[in-house]
């Protein structure tokens, strides 16, 4: 019996099933334990590039601030500029007024000879006239009324004197006021370094508070060291170091300006100074108020002094505004000049570079009227009283009224060589003008620049004097002393009648203006900015890691190098140790349980031993192991509207956004030298592994 159950039972194959079974059972719990290893693994690779996307947004978006920053302070830096040109502009308007009044007097001294006769010949000759019956009555009313009229300017003359001299405006403008723009500006150019450096500290850790907010796990020294010095790279590269802000300025030399001899088109300076003075110099308002109907516009100042626009009328005096705006006996602006374009010597080939806007010296391009090495102020006027001469058969007739346009500027009311050339105006004036220099562009190396101005007897209005030339020329200020030595003007001896037999001369009374160097106006150029240069660069980061070669004048970034505007990178690791979280506070949880050991891994040993690991050690990138991830950011310039303007440092429109890894290859040299190298059926290769 117990034969035939045995053999039943060996018979039986119910009981393979269970080996079978524990077989499946087996496969099944890797396969569980897979999954929830893949499924945390596809958690911490997710989270691992979330965190190096959102790193590399927070630098570029540290960096935009920064920008922006720097277009606020720039701008800031050129409502300076502006506004040191509008005191120069008040100042040389208040001298103009004193140099014009007193030419006026001169005018009205000069048209009534009988009222000071100077030898026999016009005492005879107004005796003469005056014994004319009818004419004589008319002309002693005349003369009368001259009188009247000299009397009247004479007192305004001597008030403006009197009101300058008690003030001294030059000195406190010239010397305080607007050197207070400059150093204000200095100011902000240390502000504009300080967030350059605090930015970079930022992109250099590669944004560790945000790294350590969204995976406190996270070490990845290794990788974020060659981004993040990646990333400092290329911000420092944005930065043209010639105007005075980037990552390797000496910061002692902040406080210090910009050379003003830079001068040439490939001068990188100048190119920096040239983007400066530019705007200031576009930024200079003409019309600073409106009127009842929106037409009113005065007074400019800065840009056009003329009576029309320095006298405000409202809309409804439309017939005297349109009179006062057709007469250009008076001009006038303020404008920033190059160097070597303020020119104060005396004599005939004085030139007013303000207004020369057909540059003919070799190497000097119109642009360099704009760099901002020195600030020029001209109101210009003239005083003609008819033609300037008659030629008759027998004899000249010359009017003491009328300047001819080469004739000697010391001898003639104003500027009589405002309108000398109908091609360019104003090219020759120099009177009465300020020329804010430095002491590189002044011709005595002292600095404080030259002032065209009124020189009296005693010297000129202000305590502050020095340097007064040729203030005895004309020999009235050698001789007897008199009334109108103190107001200021000179008197020349002018023919006004040429005939064979004999000369008939008369007295011209001329405001004495001379070019003062009293140092009053020391202006030492522009001070250093962040400047934005979109320009192809000498050598890309990291080759060096430290230097990013030189912005290049003639070539510009092209759109594969992204207009220069800058890239920040991140590289993030994650070890299989730092992938179990450990004390991990933000309940993103580990794989701990589905790796079946302390090791991670089992091993199976049929005919030959298979090793089954399910940690993370084995994946390799760039020699870290465990998961790796690459993301990068850029700082991008985009004024809403338009996308063609130029990148810049004067208009905060720079934003942050995230950008193509593969598309920023050119900013990798290693990647991109990589692909070059490659043969025709792995070319494609890179672009699918850089795929973020």
């Amino acid at each position: 019996m117990f034969t035939r159950t045995l053999r039943h039972a060996m018979r039986r194959r119910e009981g393979q099933a269970l080996v079978l079974a524990s077989l499946m059972v087996l496969i099944l719990s890797i396969a569980v334990l897979a999954t929830i290893n893949l499924g945390h693994n596809i958690n911490e690779r997710v989270r691992l590039q979330n965190t190096a996307d959102a790193a590399a947004y927070s630098m570029a978006a540290m960096e935009a601030r920064a920008f922006n920053f720097y277009a606020f302070s720039n701008r800031t830096q050129v409502s300076h500029y502006v506004a040191a040109m509008v005191w120069q502009s008040m100042l040389s308007f208040m001298y103009f007024l004193e140099a014009f009044f007193a030419d006026a007097v001169g005018v009205v001294l000069t048209a009534n000879p009988c009222g000071d006769p100077d030898g026999w010949r016009w005492e005879a000759i107004c005796a003469g006239l005056e014994a004319i019956p009818y004419v004589g009555p008319v002309l002693k009313a005349l003369f009368k009324g001259l009188e009247a009229i000299k009397q009247i300017i004479k007192g305004a003359a001597q008030a403006i004197q009197a009101t300058l001299k008690a003030t001294n405006p030059d000195y406190f403008i010239g010397q305080i006021v607007i050197p207070g723009h400059r150093i204000l500006n200095k100011a902000l150019a240390a502000l504009a370094q300080v967030t350059l450096y605090g930015t970079m500290t930022h992109v250099l850790n590669t944004s560790n508070d945000v790294i350590v907010e969204n995976d406190p796990n996270i070490g990845s020294w290794g990788s974020r060291s060659v981004s993040g010095a990646l990333s400092a790279c290329i911000l420092n590269r944005a930065h043209m170091k010639e105007s005075g802000v980037s990552l390797l300025a000496n910061p002692t030399n902040l406080f210090d300006t910009l050379p003003v001899a830079n001068s040439e088109e490939t001068d990188k300076i100048a190119r920096a100074k040239r983007s400066m003075g530019k705007i200031a110099n576009a930024t200079r308002f003409a019309c600073d108020r409106e009127g009842s109907g929106g037409s009113a516009c005065g007074p400019g100042w800065v840009t056009d002094r003329r009576p029309g626009q320095i006298i405000p009328l409202p809309s409804n005096f439309g017939i005297i505004r349109d009179i006062l705006g057709k007469l250009d006996w008076k001009w006038g602006q303020t404008k920033m000049l190059s160097y070597n374009f303020s020119v104060g010597k005396e004599g005939s080939n004085d030139r007013n570079y303000i207004r020369d806007w057909k540059n003919d010296l070799p190497k000097r391009p119109i642009t360099d009227l704009t760099q901002g090495d020195a600030i020029g102020s001209d109101d210009i006027y003239s005083i003609k009283i008819g033609p300037a001469e008659l030629n008759l058969a027998v004899f000249k007739l010359v009017n003491p009224l009328s300047c001819r346009d080469d004739e000697n500027p010391l001898k003639c009311w104003g500027d009589n060589r405002k309108d000398r050339d109908s091609t360019h105006p104003f090219r020759n004036t120099v009177k009465p003008s300020i020329w804010a220099m430095s002491k590189e562009e002044d011709p005595t190396g002292q600095g404080g620049g030259i002032h065209w101005r009124l020189v009296t007897r005693s010297g000129v209005s202000g305590s502050q004097q020095s340097d007064l030339p040729n203030k005895s020329t004309g020999g009235l200020f050698g001789g007897t002393p008199n009334e109108y030595q103190d107001l200021g003007l000179n008197i020349w001896s002018k023919t006004i009648v040429e005939t064979f037999a004999f000369d008939i001369k008369t007295k011209v009374w001329v405001a004495n203006v001379r070019p003062i160097r009293d140092g009053n106006h020391p202006w030492e150029g522009l001070t250093h900015f962040p400047h934005f240069e979109p320009g192809q660069y000498g050598a890309p980061c990291g080759q060096g890691l430290g230097s990013g070669g030189d912005p290049s004048i003639t070539a510009a970034a092209n759109r594969a190098q992204e207009f220069n505007q800058p890239s920040t990178w991140v590289m993030l690791n994650k070890s299989a140790a730092e992938m179990l979280n450990p004390g991990d506070q933000t309940g993103a949880g580990n794989n701990k349980p589905a790796l079946l050991n302390d090791t991670g891994a089992m091993t199976f040993a049929l005919k030959q031993p298979r090793k089954l690991t399910m940690d993370n050690a084995t994946k390799d990138f760039l020699l870290f192991k465990g998961l790796n991830v690459i993301s990068r950011g850029q700082t991008y310039y985009h004024r809403p509207g338009n996308w063609a303007e130029q990148p810049n440092f004067f208009n905060p429109y720079w934003k942050p956004r995230l950008a193509s890894v593969w598309q920023g290859r050119y900013a990798v040299p290693f990647v991109n030298n990589l692909e070059g190298a490659l043969p025709g059926p792995l070319k494609q290769l890179p672009a699918k592994i850089l795929t973020h």
